[in-house]
């Protein structure tokens, strides 16, 4: 996960791994690892599962498009393509 803080007008990324128990991600992260020398791009967390299946005894819902457009509209590098991805190959499915 890529985060941003903000400190006296400086605008601070970090990158965090969280890690759930997927049975219970209502109760969020178990833990979150993070380390000024890591460094990935914008991930999908999705890309981990090897398949998507809702369980209708679970309320949680994240819409996806309201959770990752606020996180498109913070990029500044390439974000036009990025933006022309997500509404093609991701939004459509949701």
């Amino acid at each position: 996960m890529i985060n941003e803080d903000e400190v006296n007008g400086v605008k601070n990324f970090f990158r965090e791994v969280w890690i759930f128990d997927a049975a219970n991600l209502k109760d969020g992260p178990k833990t979150v690892l993070s380390h000024q020398e890591l460094n990935f791009a914008f991930t999908l967390h999705s890309v981990w599962t090897p398949s998507l299946e809702t369980n209708p005894e679970d309320p949680y819902l994240v819409p996806v498009k309201e959770d990752y457009q606020y996180m498109i509209d913070k990029i500044w590098l390439d974000k036009h393509k990025i933006q022309e991805f997500f509404d093609k190959e991701i939004f459509p499915h949701f």
